[in-house]
Parts: structure tokens; sequence; C-alpha cells
């Protein structure tokens, strides 16, 4: 009887140790599963042939994780450009807006290309998206 008393306290002590052990690990799980998840709409912007010395248009920032999205800044690869955040944080499953100026006469080259790195407290702290100008489609 002794001994059924003592494995049956072993049992209990075990299933209460598993219990605080996946208890942890659910924390943990969601901690490393709260993420946000950035994405630009279009990624990639190319336009034929634009007239005009000012370009400007918007991208729209998605955000795909659980958790809200905070753009910190956004950084253009040529002073001609430049990008401005609507609003520094984006919902779980929102969309946010950045503005996009590109003076022309700055670029140089047949294609000339304008990256814009958004920085963000995203899963890639720092994400991109392009935009593109070709003087006319190939073949013209």
């Amino acid at each position: 009887m002794k001994l059924l008393g003592i494995l049956l306290l072993a049992l209990f002590a075990v299933s209460i140790f598993a219990e605080e052990t996946q208890d942890s690990n659910n924390g943990q799980m969601s901690k490393k599963d709260s993420v946000a998840i950035i994405d630009f709409s279009p990624q990639k912007l190319e336009l034929f042939g634009h007239e005009g010395q000012f370009f400007d248009t918007m991208i729209v920032v998605h955000n795909y994780g659980n958790i809200p999205l905070k753009l910190k800044k956004v950084q253009a690869s040529c002073s001609c450009s430049s990008g401005t955040l609507q609003q520094g944080t984006v919902m779980p499953d929102k969309t946010g807006k950045i503005y996009i100026s590109i003076n022309k006469h700055g670029l140089h080259g047949d294609a000339r290309r304008v990256e814009f790195d958004v920085y963000s407290n995203a899963e890639d702290p720092i994400s991109s998206f392009e935009i593109i100008f070709y003087d006319k489609k190939s073949g013209e």
C-alpha cells in the first residue's frame, strides 16, 4: 500500500512538471509567434515613358503579422527621392501608406531605379520596394 502511495505521488509530481513545462513552452511559442510581417503593394513599380520632372505616388503597406507594425523611417537610395509615412503604426491585418516623391532629373541612365528601405519592428527590420523608370517599352 505504501508503494502504491509513493507511485501515485510520483505520477502526480511528473504530471504537474509536464503541465508547467507545456505552459512554459506555450508562452515561449506565443512570444516567438508574435511578429509584425510587412508587405508592400506594389513591391516593384515599373513605369515606361513617364512624362514630367516629378513623380508622386503612394505605396500601400500591409501588416500580415499579429502585433502592431511600427514604421520608423523610409530611406531612399538617392537624394532625388523621399518617402513620407502616413502613420507610424499599422495594426495587424490592416494597411498603411507611404507617400513617395521622386525628382526624375536626379536619375541617370536608361533604366533609372530608386530603392526605398523601410525600417520597422517587422520580422525583417529593413524591408525594401523599388520604383524603376524606363524611357520607353522595349521594341518601341
